[in-house]
């Protein structure tokens, strides 16, 4: 284990700099990849945790490459028929496929609507190689989330983040604005069934623009909240947050609200654990299959 930490970034190099053209095989969905190396590991499984570095890139040029650099980004392999995705991205269709120390590279057409986008100009194929650093099977637990298991949910805590992120929203109109309609949101739910397996929206404005496509950067002013109404995170009182539409950068339920809205458009979104932290949470603000809401907004 700790020889292969020590070699994965060097693998990615050596898969884009040995790159093969031939793609024998075939994910759920019809994406073609290869296998580069193989460990004989168990394949991941439905709700399995797993730890993923990956890079996405043309022939000639890297466009993205995955954040915690060794330790890899950690992601839970969902159940397809309680999550349907009608388009699921190239490495989501590929992980079930992969073991812990398995490489892959799957091969996307660039399709007419992605060609605009920055670095798809000139390319006519994408390719997402893929490495699997670690998988945590049924009863273990990452050190990750065994240090987020310590952290309790403290809630004077929590209620003073609220205070001050409140203040901070109090600057502006339009930052007040967006969190009344945010509150009025949450409130209308309350008395709602809340669905484990789809979000629930509602449309603010459907922006100026189409939506963002893959492979471009959204900018997001959003509001976050518990179902309790108190407060966690805004992006309104500093720098938009930006994610590369597509890269699983962030949590499902934003790579799907860039698909309801276009430029200075905004949606209201209740979020199930599905669609956001599952069962674990993410101390120390949001418990275990915690639904939470956004006031979510595209930005330039």
């Amino acid at each position: 284990m700790s020889e292969w930490k020590l070699t994965s970034s060097l693998i990615l190099i050596l898969i884009t700099v040995f790159a093969c053209s031939e793609f024998p095989e075939q994910t759920a969905h019809g994406y073609a990849f290869r296998y580069h190396w193989q460990m004989g590991e168990p394949k991941l499984q439905i709700g399995e945790e797993a730890y993923v570095q990956f890079q996405i890139r043309t022939a000639d040029e890297i466009l993205f490459v995955s954040p915690n650099g060794e330790a890899g980004m950690r992601t839970v392999l969902q159940d397809p028929d309680l999550n349907p995705i009608k388009d699921p991205d190239p490495i989501a269709d590929v992980l079930p496929l992969m073991g812990e120390g398995d490489s892959v590279t799957v091969k996307m057409p660039v399709s007419d609507d992605m060609s605009g986008a920055f670095g798809l100009e000139e390319a006519n194929e994408i390719f997402y190689d893929v490495v699997i650093r670690q998988v945590n099977r049924e009863g273990e637990l990452s050190t990750i989330v065994k240090e987020e298991e310590q952290n309790q949910i403290d809630i004077v805590a929590l209620e003073a983040r609220s205070r001050a992120l409140e203040e901070n929203l109090a600057g502006t109109e339009w930052a007040s604005d967006a969190l009344a309609q945010l509150r009025a949101f949450i409130a209308d739910r309350e008395n709602e069934i809340i669905s484990s397996e789809e979000m629930f929206y509602e449309l603010v404005d459907e922006g100026v623009s189409s939506p963002a496509r893959v492979g471009t950067r959204a900018n997001i002013r959003f509001i976050a909240a518990r179902q309790d109404g108190l407060l966690f995170a805004e992006s309104f009182s500093g720098e938009p947050y930006s994610f590369a539409v597509g890269a699983q950068q962030v949590i499902k339920a934003w790579e799907e609200a860039v698909k309801l809205i276009g430029l200075d458009g905004a949606v209201l979104l209740e979020v199930p654990p599905a669609f956001a932290y599952g069962a674990s949470g993410k101390a120390p603000y949001i418990g275990p299959e915690d639904t939470i809401y956004y006031y979510f907004e595209i930005v330039e």
